[in-house]
């Protein structure tokens, strides 16, 4: 047996098809369907007042446009705005009476609904046709459901226009921002605090902010509570850095905003600074403490010593005196270097090998137990550079191998070039490094950090220095190495930079004794 429905009143129709409605447009056509239905033989017309008091909408359906038009601008169509029920207005531009019913919305009068007989246009009657109570009644039902449903739309119109000024507002912020909501959820994440935190400003919204931001601190903080600052870090590999957070309450509720500020620079610049204290500090003492204490042996006994001990006296405190303008040297270009941001370098064309040559000289005449080779494909390599900063790199490159390989082992320089570069690597016997470490090799300080070279002396920027002045010639510098087996640090200039004038004079290279097993 089939079932049977009982038919759906119109009036309910039209009650179920306003829910919902999320815009003005879909508003204003569930309002004249509902119309059409629960009033046959009636045009309708619906309007909805901006807060400047135009209208924000106009819509019409079962007359013609002249007539909406003529039935709004009628003067007793105002009136029905100051009433507080659906009135019969009379026949003005209508054959017949308009029905009209105010639709109100966030306690205001935000619209009128007129229902217009379809005969609108032709002459009308003399007394018009008599208004039905029941009529008004049904028509005040519809008002009050459209009512509702406009109060709705232009909430949540409003809400969207606050929300996406809050979002302009909160993007447009520099630093980033997080705004937590009385419940402990997100509120708004402005694109840097998504980036930063790994978070999503639309999927995220409305979620607990506890285990989104991987800092309970911060976490912590942004709960309903107390308000504070704290640091934290965030972001994963080189993109991470060192947050200070600054957590406030916003006045009249428990909602806080959370103010990010990138403080990694700082954090590093205090790091370097114990840091320097801490090397700078002993590098400097220890050898001030030989200086002193060979002065004062020389100050009390120095007439009565033999000149051979007073010869190996005076070339210690000579050794320190090296060790501390070294030092100095560094350091000043490294100041510098934080002052300008860039290296000031004199060019000119040198023979490299012979450049070579006299830096292991240095090293030959205070280690003259120690090999010190020199392989050059010729004797003459030019190269267009600044000799004393190039001295410097060099410097540090085969100081660096002597400190870290036995006094029996070979130190080797090998010159190398080709059309496009010149190449000059440095190879050790000794220690070798970690492969891990490598690419810290070249940072400030690095002297710390690896147990390595704990207990040998340096300040850990010899080799920062040497990277330092190779790029200044646009040039590139690297190590490989194998623990146990020794270290090969390459420094590769560009070829192009060789000018057309005349090279410097040339110092021949002297032939040195071959090391051990070659240069590896």
């Amino acid at each position: 047996m089939p079932d049977h429905h009982p038919p759906v009143h119109p009036l309910a129709a039209a009650a179920r098809r306003l829910r919902g409605v999320a815009e003005l447009d879909q508003l204003a056509t569930a309002v004249l369907d509902g119309a059409a239905e629960v009033f046959p033989g009636y045009g309708a017309v619906l309007a909805v007042y901006g807060d400047d008091g135009g209208y924000e909408l106009a819509r019409y359906r079962g007359v013609e446009l002249d007539v909406a038009q003529a039935v709004l601008a009628a003067p007793a169509t105002a009136t029905a705005l100051a009433a507080d029920g659906p009135v019969a207005l009379p026949a003005e531009a209508a054959a017949g009476a308009t029905l009209a019913a105010v639709l109100p919305a966030g306690r205001r009068r935000a619209g009128l609904l007129l229902l217009v007989p379809q005969a609108a246009g032709s002459p009308p009657a003399e007394d018009g046709p008599e208004t039905d109570p029941g009529e008004l009644e049904l028509l005040g039902l519809l008002a009050a459901q459209a009512g509702l449903a406009l109060d709705a739309c232009l909430a949540r119109r409003a809400a969207h226009a606050e929300r996406a000024l809050l979002d302009g507002v909160v993007g447009g912020v520099p630093l980033p921002l997080l705004l937590v909501g009385p419940d402990g959820t997100l509120a708004a994440v402005n694109p840097l605090a998504a980036e930063l935190f790994g978070l999503s400003a639309d999927f995220d919204r409305g979620q607990p902010v506890a285990g989104r931001l991987r800092a309970p601190e911060l976490e912590a903080l942004c709960q309903p509570g107390p308000e504070g600052q704290v640091e934290v870090r965030a972001g994963n590999g080189a993109a991470r850095r060192v947050m200070r957070a600054r957590v406030v309450r916003l006045a009249g509720g428990d909602a806080k905003l959370a103010v990010l500020e990138d403080v990694t620079a700082a954090a590093e610049m205090e790091r370097l600074k114990a840091d320097f204290v801490a090397v700078v500090g002993h590098e400097l003492r220890t050898p001030l403490t030989v200086i002193k204490g060979y002065v004062h042996a020389l100050v009390r006994r120095g007439e009565g010593m033999e000149a051979a001990a007073r010869a190996r006296v005076l070339g210690e405190m000579q050794a320190q005196c090296q060790r501390l303008e070294r030092l100095l040297e560094d350091l000043l270009l490294l100041s510098g270097l934080k002052a300008e941001g860039e290296v000031a370098l004199e060019r000119a064309d040198e023979n490299l090998v012979a450049l070579v040559d006299g830096v292991l000289d240095r090293f030959r005449a205070e280690q003259p137990a120690r090999v010190f080779e020199l392989r050059a494909p010729a004797s003459m390599v030019t190269g267009h550079v600044d000799r004393a900063r190039l001295e410097q790199v060099l410097r540090h490159l085969v100081d660096n191998a002597v400190k870290f390989s036995g006094d029996d082992q070979p130190v080797t320089v090998v010159v190398r070039e080709t059309p496009e570069q010149l190449q000059i690597e440095v190879v050790d016997r000794g220690e070798g490094v970690f492969s891990g470490n490598l690419s810290k090799l070249f940072d400030r300080f690095q002297q710390l950090d690896g147990s390595a070279t704990r207990g040998r002396d340096g300040a850990g920027v010899g080799l920062h220095v040497a990277k330092v002045l190779v790029e200044a010639h646009q040039g590139t510098i690297a190590a490989r190495s194998a623990l146990g087996k020794g270290s090969t640090f390459t420094v590769t200039l560009p070829r192009g930079l060789v000018s057309t004038g005349s090279p410097a004079p040339a110092r021949p290279a002297q032939p040195r004794p071959a090391a051990p097993g070659g240069a590896g």
